[in-house]
């Protein structure tokens, strides 16, 4: 009967061995399975991102009045529109209380200017109401970080320039500058009003 019982004991200690194999074995293919999930997913986020937050890419359409460039696919609402009355008079507000459009989105039409490196969106001026302008001119700097634009020509091309109200700072002068920070560029087929007076 010693016999038996010892060998029934065996067998029970067998039996449990071979179920805590099982369930450990288990447990380390599920956690296995599920850091090659983890894995797989955030190399699958890296991939995506990757793709979508290319700040250099731009998205260029072919429209009935000219040519955009843009870094979305969403329509902008401007916060402020620059048109042909009072240009010059906005302009130089946005220069002499620049704190109240700050982070502002602007909507402004006008010429291509160039002073390389600087870019500005801007117009010819009878009253000279832009402080930082030089006489006959009213413009306003515009930044837009991408390689893809055409070749613009000097108070030639006409642009309608969407983008947020940024102040920079300009190391070689040691102060503060205002530009726009662009969203959507857009090359116009046709040129607007040249000349403001107001």
């Amino acid at each position: 009967m010693n016999f038996k019982k010892i060998f029934l004991i065996i067998l029970l200690f067998s039996i449990i061995g071979v179920v805590a194999f099982v369930i450990v074995n288990s447990n380390k293919k599920e956690q296995s399975v599920s850091s090659l999930n983890d894995t797989l997913t955030s190399e699958h986020s890296a991939i995506e991102n990757d793709t979508t937050t290319d700040s250099n890419s731009v998205i260029v359409s072919n429209l009935s009045d000219g040519t955009l460039y843009s870094t979305t696919n969403e329509k902008i609402n401007a916060d402020i529109v620059v048109g042909d009355n009072y240009f010059d008079t906005q302009i130089a507000d946005i220069n002499l209380n620049f704190s109240s459009y700050e982070g502002k989105t602007i909507e402004i039409e006008g010429m291509y200017l160039t002073n390389t490196p600087y870019t500005f969106v801007g117009r010819y001026s009878t009253s000279n109401l832009c402080p930082d302008c030089p006489p006959g001119y009213s413009f306003f700097e515009y930044q837009f970080d991408t390689n893809e634009l055409p070749v613009l020509k000097d108070e030639q091309d006409w642009l309608k320039v969407i983008g947020t109200l940024t102040k920079g700072y300009d190391d070689n002068t040691s102060s503060d500058y205002y530009y726009i920070d662009v969203i959507s560029l857009e090359v116009m087929n046709q040129k607007g009003l040249d000349t403001v007076s107001n």
